[in-house]
């Protein structure tokens, strides 16, 4: 299912400033090379908002269990996984 425009501009772009300023990076384990950063505090509003969202779309009862936000660039690859054996997962791009 794609739902578009899940997040504002400003949302998008908060999570953006946010991402530039965090200092916590840690190289990701799933994508060589990308920066990454699991359960980040300034995602927690963002979490929050979209279960609504997808919760009301897609009629399940989600729970929260996992955050994650990496950095690819052109050229990255990630590797073939599971996510983290939920059965649900959600992936929103926040600049392109």
């Amino acid at each position: 299912m794609i739902i578009n425009n899940i997040l504002t501009d400003l949302d998008r772009n908060d999570i953006f400033k946010h991402w530039t300023e965090y200092s916590n990076k840690i190289p990701d384990h799933k994508t060589i090379g990308a920066p990454s950063a699991r359960q980040a505090d300034f995602l927690k509003k963002y979490l929050t908002k979209v279960k609504k969202i997808l919760e009301l779309k897609t009629g399940y009862k989600l729970s929260e269990r996992f955050t994650i936000i990496r950095e690819y660039k052109k050229g990255d690859l990630m590797e073939k996984h599971t996510d983290n054996a939920a059965p649900f997962a959600a992936t929103i791009v926040i600049k392109q």
